[in-house]
């Protein structure tokens, strides 16, 4: 199997007086059948480096949750993490997938502005992808209306919010929609996912 790590969310427990990591389970159904095991990557690890080298990864998926500490998130920790991700990650030019708020950490990464945006809490949103039109959840209301070079668009809303995004010379894509809340998993995001981290659909 495809060893794939993949971040999580923070969530503050105040009744244990805990701040925990915590993984949707939904992300085991949808990659397991294609061949990949998620590794989740705690929050707390001070160095990025030293723990992949101690679990080497085939992959990376930056998943949604949290807004960035720097646009109101509550989570410093995780920002600290990702960040430390993407540098590796294109350093090594890792197969990365950014979902949600992972795309709003690449496209931060390099020198995006997020912006408000209304309309774009939603189970079903139509947007086009490869000049396609189709629908996809979102679940944001932070979103870009420009792409940060070196990295192109490739998705949108009717709106101009900026719905996916890839990198023209690293295996990196970025979607502002959750292929893991989808149910039953959309053919698309199952082939998508499978040409990111080789795997089999």
């Amino acid at each position: 199997m495809k060893r794939v790590g993949i971040t999580q969310r923070v969530v503050t427990v105040e009744s244990y007086d805990e701040r925990r990591d915590a993984l949707d389970q939904r992300w085991v159904s949808l990659l397991e059948p294609l061949g990949i095991l998620p590794i989740p990557i705690p929050n707390g690890v001070a160095n990025v480096g030293r723990f992949l080298e101690a679990c080497p990864l085939d992959g990376l998926i930056l998943s949604g949750g949290n807004s960035p500490h720097t646009h109101g998130g509550d989570a410093p920790e995780r920002d600290r993490v990702e960040i430390q991700l993407i540098d590796i990650a294109i350093r090594q030019q890792m197969p990365t997938l950014a979902v949600c708020r992972g795309m709003q950490m690449l496209q931060l990464h390099y020198g995006g502005r997020l912006e408000t945006v209304e309309g774009h809490v939603t189970k079903s949103l139509a947007i086009t992808v490869n000049g396609e039109q189709r629908h996809v959840n979102s679940y944001h209301n932070l979103a870009f209306k420009e792409t940060a070079p070196p990295l192109e668009t490739w998705g949108f809303a009717d709106d101009g919010v900026i719905k996916a995004i890839r990198h023209p010379d690293l295996p990196m894509v970025g979607i502002m929609w959750h292929p893991e809340r989808q149910e039953p998993a959309d053919d698309q995001d199952l082939q998508l996912l499978s040409e990111i981290f080789g795997a089999h659909a």
